[in-house]
């Protein structure tokens, strides 16, 4: 389960999201939502792979003198549940 929302001109855009082998994609909009999204994970793969499509380097969000960073998703929870359990 992932919760969060677009950043920018990543909003409405397919975001590819990877478990081993497996890939699916999500839409956000500029609102948070919650997206369940189920997978197969036949190699028991531990990494989660979200790659926003359009990440824009912003200083929104970032303290004072630092450097600009790259946000495409303004990520508020994932939630791994083993379908099994």
């Amino acid at each position: 389960m992932i919760t969060a929302k677009a950043f920018g001109p990543n909003a409405d855009k397919p975001i590819p999201v990877r478990v081993g082998n497996s890939e699916q994609t999500i839409t956000l909009s500029h609102d948070v939502t919650t997206t369940t999204l189920h997978f197969d994970n036949p190699s028991a793969a531990s990494t989660l792979v979200i790659v926003p499509p359009d990440p824009q380097s912003t200083n929104e969000g970032n303290i004072l003198g630092h450097s600009p960073r790259q946000l495409g998703i303004g990520m508020v929870e994932i939630k791994v549940i083993d379908a099994q359990g």
